[in-house]
């Protein structure tokens, strides 16, 4: 077919042009390379001194595909005390066994919450649900604008 004949065609060309994209180099040089990786790091120290818990909030979708392995070993690596909490968020987009199977895996590194974000106001200006444990949530209120884990988030960090 004429189709796959042209991204055989194309295909080459592609790849090509993408290694420019791995490398950086058509973006900036190494020493605005190296000058921004510094201002980075400087930053990232000065956040750190002041934290007691780094939460690192991971898409429920993909956790490993959007978790940052190299901040958290230059973390345990610089501030051994600091607490690491995973918080899986966007659980109602994923069935229930699959957040399961990811928790399990999840939970041999970093104590685990599950969140499902609230866009749903209510009178007074609070969540609805808030305090509903994702764990414990109903369908409805995955489905919904409800936020969930909120009250179950604070607690872990009220005991680190």
């Amino acid at each position: 077919p004429p189709v796959r004949a042209q991204a055989a065609e194309l295909a080459p060309g592609a790849v090509a042009r993408s290694d420019g994209f791995d490398t950086w180099e058509w973006r900036s040089t190494k020493a605005e390379k190296d000058s921004t990786q510094r201002a980075f790091t400087g930053d990232l120290n000065r956040i750190l001194e002041m934290s007691d818990v780094l939460l690192e909030v991971l898409d429920a979708r993909d956790p490993d595909g959007c978790r940052t392995r190299k901040v958290e070993e230059y973390v345990h690596a610089r501030r051994p005390e600091l607490h690491i909490v995973l918080v899986l968020n966007k659980i109602d987009l994923v069935p229930a066994n699959v957040t399961a199977a990811w928790v399990r895996h999840l939970k041999a590194d970093y104590p685990v919450v599950l969140f499902k974000s609230g866009t749903r106001l209510h009178r007074g200006g609070t969540v609805a649900h808030a305090k509903t444990r994702a764990d414990e949530a109903t369908n409805k209120q995955l489905t919904t604008g409800d936020c969930v884990g909120a009250e179950q988030l604070l607690q872990l960090l009220k005991s680190k």
